[in-house]
């Protein structure tokens, strides 16, 4: 019987330990830049969401002729801004939403924050000037823009 006749065709264990090698090296490239790319996607839209909070509180003051906050030093939540500002916020796990606006005294500007403790920390003060959001990465992963 000739020998190439039992040749089946598959792949050697050399081979497959080739393709797995490869494979390892790529996932180790990829995955720490596909967490990091998510990550500061996040962070991106993050400082949206303390404009929108911004650009909520200025109607907010139209409307009442000061800045929505609380006086009582209550826990401050996604729910406690969606409720005392009419938004939609929707909360993301591990993420802490602070508005800060003195009530009872000038009442001319006020402060959004929002961190997540394992990343980042974005803060701004209201007005001047808008968009003055300082986001101070708490982590070596740089994700902040």
């Amino acid at each position: 019987m000739n020998e190439r006749s039992h040749n089946r065709g598959g792949f050697t264990v050399m081979e497959l330990l080739i393709v797995t090698i490869i494979i390892a090296v790529i996932a180790a490239f990829a995955i720490p830049s596909y967490e990091k790319a998510m990550t500061r996607q996040k962070v991106r839209r993050l400082i949206l969401t303390a404009n929108l909070i911004g650009g909520a509180q200025e109607i907010y003051k139209a409307k009442n002729g000061r800045y929505w906050g609380v006086s009582d030093g209550a826990d401050m939540d996604a729910t406690t801004i969606n409720a005392g500002l009419g938004l939609n916020i929707i909360s993301e796990e591990g993420v802490f939403y602070d508005v800060f606006a003195l009530i009872g005294l000038e009442n001319t500007n006020f402060d959004v924050h929002i961190f997540d403790a394992a990343t980042f920390d974005l803060q701004t003060t209201f007005p001047p000037p808008p968009l003055n959001i300082v986001c101070t990465n708490t982590t070596a992963m740089k994700v902040c823009p």
